[in-house]
């Protein structure tokens, strides 16, 4: 069983998901508005982990586990960003990286 110590307003732990922000690949009407809602989402909780992270780092007493864990927190949301920027490229039909 992982433990995942998140304080409220930080994101879930790394690897949950309950929505795949893929499935809006070629999304439509209010599914766009569904897409959009999950990237904010998205980028909001990255916006949130990073905050976390370096207040965590300027932490004096911050041990080795709880900046591994920020950094674990840090990895997943940066992958997050990263797809949220693909897939609103693909939306807007511009040519760059793809989830092929």
């Amino acid at each position: 069983m992982t433990i995942c110590p998140t304080p409220p307003g930080y994101g879930a732990c790394p690897g949950e998901r309950t929505i795949d922000p893929r499935s809006s690949r070629r999304a439509t009407g209010s599914s766009t508005q569904l897409a959009d809602a999950l990237e904010t989402e998205l980028i909001e909780t990255a916006q949130a982990d990073a905050a976390r992270a370096r207040d965590l780092a300027d932490e004096a007493a911050a041990t080795p586990a709880e900046l591994r864990a920020a950094l674990r927190f840090v990895a997943h949301s940066a992958e997050d960003a990263a797809l949220v920027a693909v897939l609103r490229g693909e939306r807007l039909g511009l040519d760059g990286p793809s989830l092929d």
